[in-house]
């Protein structure tokens, strides 16, 4: 399935703000314990990717009917609420600001990529003003 102009707006904004986003859904140092490159937890870069583990927002489904969203960056000792709510504000600044989503999924785990692939993503991530 095949993201929306709304649904990439949502995700642009997710990967601008989700480093904001990890006081509220990662609140405690012991949070940051599991956030570590090839543990399925997200990892340690802001990046997406349709059905990849290793990266901290992650777009699931097989067909435009059943895609969702997982965010990987959220633990237990996060409040619900706060974490739901900054995530949200985080995606629907992109909406609001209908940012289009310029970084491409990645398919590998994203500190696989090399220092060249990190910096072209970076370079076309400031071009889009994320």
């Amino acid at each position: 399935g095949a993201m929306s102009a709304l649904e990439a707006s949502f995700v642009a904004g997710l990967l601008a703000h989700i480093r904001g986003a990890t006081a509220f859904t990662l609140p405690t140092r012991a949070s940051y314990a599991r956030m570590v490159d090839g543990a399925w937890s997200g990892g340690t870069w802001a990046a997406w990717g349709r059905d990849n583990r290793e990266t901290p927002v992650r777009l699931c489904g097989r067909s435009a009917k059943d895609v969702h969203f997982e965010v990987k960056s959220v633990d237990g000792t996060a409040v619900p609420y706060l974490a739901a709510a900054a995530l949200l504000a985080a995606g629907m600044a992109g909406v609001r600001a209908r940012e289009q989503l310029h970084v491409r999924g990645v398919k590998v785990a994203p500190n696989e990529l090399s220092e060249h692939e990190r910096e072209r993503e970076h370079a076309e991530h400031a071009r889009a003003g994320l």
